[in-house]
């Protein structure tokens, strides 16, 4: 129960400084935050595959096409593994079709489950993380080191 809390509380804490910062809006879509974090609590027993949640501050789901993730040797190459998610509205609320489940985002924030074969390591260095708009304009690009 102690790694959910302290989650829990990072997770807030993240949306209390940020939220200020997020009700300023540009008219271009701009990736805040990312946090990567070791999700295996479920699955402790899977001796082939690693177990994350990525979570991701954007300032407008509404300008949102599609999130793209990046697994790669180097930054901004997807060359171990390319996946991305779609936005969608759903009434007054947009959600992310990510690998045909819908996740909502939620306080600017989308957290989405991530899963890959550990036999991935130790090739895989960086996740880039990035975002389109529907005109095609790309948002920042923020990025993870595997290997700090």
């Amino acid at each position: 129960m102690k790694p959910l809390f302290k989650i829990l509380t990072i997770l807030t804490l993240i949306n209390f400084i940020s939220i200020n910062s997020l009700k300023s809006q540009t008219n271009h879509i701009h990736i805040k935050d990312m946090i990567l974090m070791p999700d295996e609590n479920l699955h402790v027993n899977d001796t082939i595959n690693k177990y994350y949640k990525l979570v991701v501050k954007i300032d407008s789901a509404s300008l949102g096409n599609r999130i793209f993730l990046l697994f790669g040797t180097v930054v901004n190459q997807g060359n171990i593994l390319s996946t991305q998610g779609y936005f969608q509205n759903s009434g007054n609320n947009y959600v992310i079709n990510y690998n045909n489940v819908s996740y909502p985002i939620t306080n600017y924030s989308i957290v989405l489950p991530i899963s890959f074969p550990k036999s991935y390591f130790p090739s895989l260095q960086f996740l880039t993380v990035y975002v389109e708009e529907a005109n095609g304009v790309i948002s920042n690009k923020l990025y993870y080191s595997f290997n700090p």
